[in-house]
């Protein structure tokens, strides 16, 4: 069973992405929690706590995110796409609901947003050892990511088969093309081992 305090933080992140920072409630996300107002302001005395509390919770999922990341290049670039196209798990709900934060001014919420992702481009730039290559594959993934994050659930391709995110055939492409790109083993780079 999801605690009380997690149900609020889950409410609190859709109403953000669903709302803007202005359009959440207190009331409002007490009742998608499933809590009282009372109980809200138990674990949240105020919305600036509520929004420190969903700061602190991107932090944590990030670092685990980190804490597991593969250990080959082509494990890093492979998880990194795929993982792009999906907005659905815990880390992009909070992500996206950070991103709502940073964009009515909470500069924690910047500052958390840019930690990850300097986290994110360390980590492939171990892998990679190529800083080009490195910064190339953040930025795909983030582009893919930004266009999960607007396509309409259950959006058709276009007459000529167009998707905002790629997918099969076209995400492994993007995929051996990253790939291509990396130093050969032994040049430099991570690669492989």
């Amino acid at each position: 069973m999801t605690s009380a305090r997690e149900r609020i933080l889950d409410a609190y992140e859709r109403q953000l992405v669903e709302l803007g920072e202005r359009g959440s409630t207190l009331d409002a996300i007490a009742v998608e929690a499933g809590v009282s107002k009372g109980g809200l302001l138990y674990h949240f005395k105020t919305k600036d706590d509520l929004a420190s509390g969903l700061i602190a919770r991107l932090t944590e999922r990030g670092a685990a995110d980190l804490a597991g990341f593969p250990d080959t290049a082509e494990r890093a670039i492979h998880h990194f796409i795929v993982a792009a196209s999906d907005i659905d798990d815990p880390l992009g709900a909070s992500y996206l609901a950070t991103q709502v934060l940073a964009r009515a001014g909470r500069a924690d919420a910047f500052a958390a947003l840019q930690d990850l992702e300097e986290g994110w481009y360390r980590a492939i730039l171990e892998l990679t050892g190529d800083p080009v290559v490195a910064r190339l594959m953040q930025l795909v993934s983030d582009g893919i990511y930004y266009n999960a994050a607007v396509v309409p659930e259950g959006s058709p391709p276009t007459a000529s088969g167009f998707t905002l995110v790629p997918l099969g055939e076209e995400r492994e492409a993007i995929i051996a093309r990253l790939l291509s790109l990396l130093p050969p083993a032994g040049a430099g780079g991570q690669r492989g081992q």
